[in-house]
């Protein structure tokens, strides 16, 4: 049966498609190729506390509605999904919903099992108000097959990669080390550092490059962790970082380190490995998905083993070039945009 794209497409998303997540730029290239497919996609930006709504960010949802005519295609991120069953169930008999699984938040290591088992509850009554799911690793599906979720059906559509031009080096005698993250709990910053503090006697330098506003009680506390283990002049918070500055911050590095605790993909590892980076990393959530057999990995929240594995590649630049000629190897297996923004549109049209 042949598909047909002539059905206008709305996305509903938590806050400004211009803020610098992960998964709102997942959002964003997936809506850019979608348009430029010629289909039609407005976008619905919806202020508040997703993935824990207040009583006015639910009402800012619901409002989202009437704006969308009857029949239409709906995708909503899946940070708004949490709590707010109630939003879409009067609208689930006139509109054909997806839910955009970057990854179930409920997992998310920061939250008690108290906390954990209420947004697993809140999530399973919204993801069954789907009438079908998208989600951004195989990790995430095979975790999903445990929720329950009768016969819903599950696409799975891996985030796309940018390009990235072979990196140089620094090209110096101090190993410049690399994360790409926004400075959450979630990433692992603070175990990282560390881990740092046990390899004082290694010529390093440290470059974080991720928003320090989302997050400022963890920003505070690791600005104070920093200074308290002395190593103030060797690691570098740039803040936000532009498409284009921070290509050339992966081109200039020697190492990737990526400490997070749990992914539902980790699209800057995929960045990484395209630049053709050494990487270090953790066996959180997806990220054993999504490096391939290129990267060191370690536990998550493990700071000897991260020191011990950090150790083992400043001490050999042989086994760095070897774990860069990975990457190298690696890199042409990671998807494009274009072949993503297909897919994610091959599963939207294709359960109409």
């Amino acid at each position: 049966m042949k598909i047909k794209y002539d059905r206008p497409l709305h996305f509903i998303v938590p806050g400004s498609l211009e803020s610098l997540t992960g998964g709102t730029l997942y959002d964003k290239q997936i809506i850019d190729g979608i348009r430029r497919r010629g289909i039609y996609v407005e976008v619905h930006e919806v202020p508040g506390t997703f993935p824990s709504p207040r009583a006015e960010d639910k009402a800012a949802f619901a409002r989202a509605f009437w704006y969308i005519p009857d029949g239409s295609l709906v995708v909503i991120d899946g940070l708004m999904l949490a709590g707010a069953a109630e939003v879409i169930r009067p609208e689930k008999e006139r509109l054909h919903f997806t839910g955009l699984i970057h990854h179930p938040h409920s997992e998310e290591p920061e939250f008690n099992a108290a906390e954990q088992a209420r947004l697993r509850q809140a999530e399973q009554a919204a993801f069954r108000l789907m009438d079908q799911l998208i989600v951004t690793s195989p990790f995430t599906r095979l975790l999903l097959q445990f929720w329950q979720l009768e016969d819903l059906p599950v696409t799975t559509v891996l985030p796309g990669t940018n390009t990235q031009r072979l990196a140089r080096g620094s090209r110096s005698q101090s190993v410049h080390l690399l994360c790409v993250a926004n400075v959450l709990y979630r990433k692992g910053y603070s175990v990282l550092v560390d881990a740092l503090a046990r390899l004082k006697a290694y010529d390093w330098h440290f470059t974080a490059a991720g928003s320090l506003t989302m997050e400022p009680q963890t920003v505070e506390r690791l600005r104070t962790q920093i200074k308290k283990q002395g190593l103030s002049h060797r690691i570098h918070l740039t803040g936000a970082v532009s498409p284009a500055k921070l290509r050339g911050i992966y081109r200039q590095s020697d190492l990737f380190v990526f400490p997070s605790l749990y992914e539902g993909y980790g699209m800057a590892l995929a960045e990484a490995i395209s630049a053709g980076l050494p990487v270090v990393s953790t066996t959180g959530g997806a990220i054993p998905f999504t490096t391939r057999g290129a990267a060191v990995l370690v536990p998550p929240g493990d700071v000897e083993a991260l020191a011990e594995a950090l150790r083992l590649v400043l001490d050999q630049p042989e086994y760095r070039r070897r774990l860069a000629h990975l990457s190298q190897k690696v890199r042409p297996q990671l998807p494009t945009w274009q072949q993503s923004t297909n897919a994610f549109i091959e599963a939207v049209y294709g359960t109409v």
